[in-house]
């Protein structure tokens, strides 16, 4: 009888997928998904990324500040360009170490193509207008 009610719903859910083409089930939880990895990195790593943001100064070009670190954990958070022509660009570093709760989170904002400011206040980075202005 199980047998028969499990099929029955294997049957009934690959009919629904063929009832409406082009939409995707998606079955489980996303604590397993590959979501989870999202910034996971090694402890070398993870030290490796900590070390190479003390490396970034103010006024540095924004090809050698990302530079230091691995593409995968770079976000571009959004970019502007001001009414006067100047660029404006916010990205974000992101790293936590597998299998434990350390992480690393840092928002670098770019003025035409410079670092202008470093934090790891996202409510910081929240309150810059992408006018050039900030509000408190």
């Amino acid at each position: 009888m199980k047998r028969t009610i499990m099929l029955a719903g294997a049957v009934a859910g690959s009919a629904a997928a063929l009832a409406l083409p082009g939409c995707i089930f998606v079955d489980g939880s996303s604590s397993n998904s590959a979501y989870r990895g999202y910034g996971s990195t090694s402890s070398v790593q993870f030290n490796s990324i900590v070390a190479s943001n003390t490396q970034s100064r103010i006024g540095e070009h924004v090809d050698v500040v990302l530079a230091r670190f691995p593409a995968e954990h770079v976000t571009l958070v959004r970019s502007s360009v001001l009414p006067s022509g100047e660029a404006v660009s916010v990205y974000r570093v992101y790293a936590r170490e597998k299998y434990r709760s350390t992480r690393f989170e840092r928002y670098y904002v770019f003025q035409n193509d410079t670092l202008s400011l470093l934090t790891d206040d996202e409510s910081e980075i929240e309150r810059i207008s992408m006018y050039g202005e900030d509000h408190d």
